[in-house]
């Protein structure tokens, strides 16, 4: 578990490794009324980010940099970098649907970039996996038939 002190420092140092112009639309929010231990929120009139963190912050060692991977690395980065295509804000013009499906399943398997690094650490899939199936079948399924389907693949229903 890490200090507000340390975590900021932490997210200052991510959002600078992506340059000036990625840093310059970050700003941090701490607060007890998160609900998610972190989340990334966009204001689309200026194009800024806020960082949202929940306190007190409950992370372990490592899971940060996780975290900022999914949520800056892969959400904000694509959504960066569209920002600056011919056809943003022309979605429907040029057929192109969304890729929130594609973006939540490869933001999973970049949570584990950091660990990937460490040739003496396993990185295993199989709650990225289990997180992209779940988001897929919650399409077609109830959350009581989604929560029963989900048997197969985990022992305990906690």
């Amino acid at each position: 578990m890490e200090g507000k002190e340390e975590v900021e420092k932490i997210i200052w140092d991510y959002l600078d490794e992506h340059g000036p112009d990625v840093r310059a639309v970050g700003r941090i929010n701490f607060s007890t009324k998160n609900v998610a231990s972190t989340s990334v929120t966009y204001d689309n009139w200026t194009n800024k980010i806020r960082i949202n963190v929940q306190m007190p912050i409950q992370y372990r060692e490592g899971r940060i940099r996780g975290v900022l991977h999914h949520e800056i690395g892969s959400h904000y980065l694509r959504r960066f970098n569209e920002c600056q295509q011919p056809w943003h804000e022309q979605r429907k013009k040029y057929g192109i649907k969304s890729s929130i499906t594609i973006e939540e399943g490869s933001g999973c398997i970049n949570m584990f970039l950091e660990q990937s690094k460490n040739p003496k650490k396993w990185c295993f899939l199989f709650k990225p996996a289990l997180n992209y199936y779940m988001c897929c079948k919650a399409s077609e399924l109830s959350f009581k038939d989604l929560f029963n389907d989900l048997e197969k693949y985990v022992d305990n229903p906690r």
